[in-house]
């Protein structure tokens, strides 16, 4: 069994400007971001981290580069998964956070998002390429998209349940045993 780390990104200029990003932009940590990734970093520093990996998105990256220089992971040999990298959010790219989760609650439909089927069988096969590799501590650094279906997977919910599930703030971190 292994033991993940979950962790969302730190603060994006798109997290900071109230815009969805999503796959479709490639939004850089900001200052505050980066303080965030070393803050979570000293949290992780004691969890015997033999693994990182990341979405290949540079707000996750980063991120992960951060913690892995903080906790002496060398950031040369983090493992990029695009199957753990965010949601295509279609015509909300860069829409505002409070009507893109309206929309998503009540409607209409966002023409050319990811299904949450979708969704949850990309972070399935994510998933599963990190269950074969060799490790047992690994920290994900992703976004909370990913990381609220990766919690759906991992309580066995189903995957329309991905609006129910906690939102992650930035640099938070969800443990979960990888079975």
């Amino acid at each position: 069994m292994k033991t993940v780390y979950f962790v969302r990104h730190g603060e994006s200029q798109a997290n900071r400007d109230g815009v969805i990003a999503g796959d479709g932009i490639d939004s850089p940590l900001t200052d505050i971001g980066r303080d965030q990734a070393k803050s979570v970093a000293e949290e992780l520093r004691s969890k015997g981290i033999d693994l990182v990996v990341s979405s290949p998105k540079s707000r996750a990256l980063d991120s992960a580069k951060i913690i892995a220089n903080v906790i002496g992971y060398d950031s040369d040999k983090i493992v990029i998964i695009p199957e753990l990298t965010e949601r295509n959010v279609g015509e909300a790219t860069g829409m505002k956070r409070d009507e893109y989760f309206e929309r998503e609650k009540n409607g209409p439909p966002i023409t050319g998002a990811d299904s949450k089927q979708e969704m949850y069988e990309k972070v399935k096969r994510g998933l599963d390429k990190l269950r074969a590799l060799p490790a047992e501590n690994i920290l994900v650094v992703s976004h909370n998209g990913t990381g609220r279906m990766v919690q759906v997977i991992a309580e066995n919910r189903q995957p329309e349940e991905m609006s129910t599930v906690k939102q992650l703030q930035n640099s938070s971190i969800y443990r979960f045993e990888l079975v």
